[in-house]
């Protein structure tokens, strides 16, 4: 069973700058597999999280999940209630996003997308005993 355990807030800063000066080359990418980081506030205080996402039918998604645990995620649960964040790939401003989640057919299809690139979430998702919700991060205009 997952943990409910907080990240390390010095570990994600070093990360972050490691990210920013070395241009996405160090935490761009995790197995393989492109990451997002996006850049949120939760309590009036700025934060952060690195994700995995993956491209299906034109959208970036991503799988809300928070690493060992049984959390979504502080930044889907800003998302899902209209805030926005920003966002970079490869150290690219991408500007602001908002979160869509992706339900029915179109959630069945991503998800065997992913699988096919990262099968260790099918027992992730298993392990914690629920679907992880899919996210597409859309523009925020």
């Amino acid at each position: 069973m997952f943990s409910r355990r907080r990240s390390n807030p010095l570990r994600q800063a070093a990360v972050r700058m490691l990210y920013h000066t070395t241009g996405g080359m160090v935490g761009g990418t995790m197995f393989g597999t492109k990451m997002v980081l996006l850049h949120f506030v939760v309590h009036d205080e700025p934060s952060g999280a690195f994700l995995p996402y993956f491209e299906n039918e034109g959208k970036r998604i991503v799988v809300a999940m928070q690493a060992d645990t049984d959390n979504e995620g502080d930044w889907w649960y800003q998302l899902r209630n209209g805030a926005t964040a920003t966002a970079e790939i490869d150290g690219t401003d991408l500007g602001a996003v908002r979160g869509e989640e992706i339900v029915g057919a179109e959630r069945a299809r991503a998800w065997a997308k992913i699988l096919e690139q990262s099968p260790v979430y099918e027992e992730m998702e298993a392990a914690a005993l629920k679907p992880f919700p899919l996210i597409a991060l859309v523009p925020a205009s």
